[in-house]
């Protein structure tokens, strides 16, 4: 039977989180024994679990079959405090990856109106106006011509072969 044990894990995160910044207290690891009901090998394997996934420092260092445990360095570190959280926290910011390409859309739009059966006068009425949307209308326009791709994949599909291929 495996010793880990989800509902534990967030009982020693929520600990744990309880005193940080500071040092674990005395009696900590006694605190954690009791969460974990007396069972110092399941305390210990979800601890080291906890730790492998960057979410606190155990302290504890297997001695053969025997947990050695140095309290002083027990700790939550930032993943489990943002796990406990459940937002994500920082990491989610630090992940997060803005694309902009407003630009190069408004040029493809551009070539496609350039490219088309429109009177000259009317090309240059549309392209002004194209080029007078904010970044949000293009971004909507490109969304409304994906979609527009999409309800017509057959079409979409022969032009991707006929300029991929």
């Amino acid at each position: 039977m495996s010793k880990i044990d989800r509902a534990l894990q967030v009982r020693i995160l929520e600990h744990l989180a309880s005193f940080h910044p500071c040092e674990a207290p005395r009696g900590t690891w006694e605190n954690l024994l009791d969460l974990a009901e007396g069972d110092e090998r399941k305390l210990s394997s979800n601890m080291v679990y906890l730790e492998e996934h960057g979410m606190l420092v155990s302290g504890v260092r297997m001695s053969g079959d025997e947990p050695m445990v140095s309290v002083s360095a027990i700790r939550i570190l930032h993943d489990g405090q943002d796990f406990l959280q459940k937002d994500g926290g920082l990491a989610v910011v630090k992940r997060t990856v803005t694309v902009r390409f407003h630009a190069e859309c408004r040029d493809m739009i551009e070539s496609c109106v350039n490219h088309s059966s429109l009177a000259p006068a009317d090309k240059r009425s549309v392209l002004q106006a194209l080029r007078e949307l904010p970044a949000s209308s293009i971004e909507h326009l490109t969304r409304i011509l994906w979609e527009k791709a999409a309800e017509n994949v057959p079409e979409l599909l022969r032009l991707i072969g006929t300029h991929v291929l």
